[in-house]
């Protein structure tokens, strides 16, 4: 009698066998000619086949669907609200910018809409490719519109899944349709420069990204404006919830970054005053600032006294430039000048939180230590707006210079 023979019958499950003992059935695929198993490496090594095979094929017709829809995407870069005008106030002007394949010109589509979905509708209709949101950097707000409320403009982005982490929010001075239709010799388009402008600015002053979510702080947003060859950051609005309520001046951004948090890298510009002389003029540079905030226990609130708190700065830096009549080449005259930096900053920062509290508007976030020293009930009773206006809030601040530069 012959070698045994195998007559597959189904490849997953059985194959007819002939031996020398006679025919039958082996109840699997891995099976020798006496229907022993197969080892295990000879079975993994016929998976693991199996298993690339399907991926690569899955890999192919990924790749090939993704094509496809690229050619009919048109990715939006900037996104901007405004109101529509006195005939209008119900409605708002939404444009949208969509970089072009060449990188060096952008389209716009503006709209008047009832809300920003409604929006997005028309701006569809209008385009032979779907705009999505994913590559959106920069939503702008007219200074108008920021003052009527933000929120239920934001909340369209927010709910987007595709949207990504790196989206800035900005208020313009003046008209952001206007804005965004400008280009700039040797800067390319206003997107790009606004995304070149908020880079270099947000290194350098150290400015926070916002938490629309803590009801512990304020929101905060740069105010953008533009003039006939350059754009330019003028200042920080100030909200109090999804509304502009103030503008902090440029000159105060440093002072505004560091009681809101701690700043690794910085300038300052401070003009010291002196007895009936003009100021002293000092430039610090490489700035380093910590913030220190403490907040007395919430007892004394519960009895109706103000809620006191006390912001502690920290600040190292180098003088980059000291212009006045003082001289400062020894180690007393250096520590006076570090003692009467101090002072000018103290003033300054405390003339600063007095205007927000004037506004009602924290943005440097004492509601986030003083939610730690109160219930959830007394949190909740009044609204943290009116107990920051009326709290008791100072600040200190001590300057230690690390290098002496360029004294005159």
């Amino acid at each position: 009698m012959g070698p045994p023979t195998f007559t597959t019958i189904d490849s997953t499950f059985a194959v007819y066998v002939q031996n020398r003992d006679g025919a039958g059935f082996c109840p699997s695929r891995y099976i020798d000619p006496a229907c022993h198993a197969v080892p295990e490496e000879r079975r993994g090594g016929e998976t693991v086949k199996r298993i690339l095979a399907a991926l690569a094929a899955v890999l192919l017709t990924t790749g090939c669907a993704d094509e496809k829809i690229l050619e009919k995407v048109g990715f939006m870069r900037t996104i901007a609200f405004d109101t529509a005008g006195a005939d209008e106030p119900d409605k708002l002007e939404v444009t949208i910018s969509i970089p072009l394949s060449t990188g060096k010109k952008t389209m716009l589509h503006s709209t008047i809409a009832r809300t920003p979905q409604e929006a997005m509708l028309v701006f569809n209709r209008r385009n032979d490719r779907e705009i999505v949101k994913g590559q959106v950097r920069q939503v702008l707000f007219g200074e108008s519109i920021a003052r009527k409320g933000v929120w239920d403009h934001l909340d369209l982005l927010m709910r987007d899944p595709s949207l990504g982490s790196r989206v800035h929010l900005l208020v313009t001075e003046g008209d952001p349709k206007a804005l965004l239709g400008r280009t700039f010799a040797n800067r390319g388009t206003s997107g790009e420069y606004i995304d070149d402008l908020i880079r270099t600015v947000v290194h350098a002053e150290n400015l926070p990204d916002t938490n629309y979510y803590d009801d512990g702080i304020e929101p905060i947003a740069m105010i953008i404006k533009g003039s006939a060859t350059n754009l330019a950051i003028d200042g920080i609005a100030l909200f109090r919830k999804d509304r502009m309520i103030a503008r902090v001046k440029p000159e105060d951004q440093m002072l505004l970054s560091m009681l809101r948090d701690d700043v690794d890298t910085g300038k300052l510009f401070l003009e010291l005053p002196t007895n009936g002389e003009p100021d002293d003029k000092v430039a610090l540079s490489h700035l380093v600032s910590r913030r220190n905030v403490t907040v007395a226990s919430g007892g004394a609130n519960r009895q109706g006294a103000p809620l006191q708190a006390t912001v502690r700065l920290t600040i190292k830096g180098s003088i980059l430039e000291y212009s006045g009549d003082r001289s400062v080449q020894g180690a007393a005259e250096q520590r006076q000048l570090e003692a009467k930096m101090g002072e000018v900053i103290r003033q300054r920062c405390q003339s600063l939180i007095e205007f927000m509290q004037k506004n009602g508007t924290d943005a440097i976030g004492i509601g986030q230590y003083a939610r730690k020293k109160m219930s959830y009930a007394e949190w909740t009773r009044k609204p943290w707006s009116d107990l920051f206006a009326k709290a008791d809030i100072r600040v200190e601040a001590v300057v230690h210079i690390k290098d002496f530069g360029n004294l005159k």
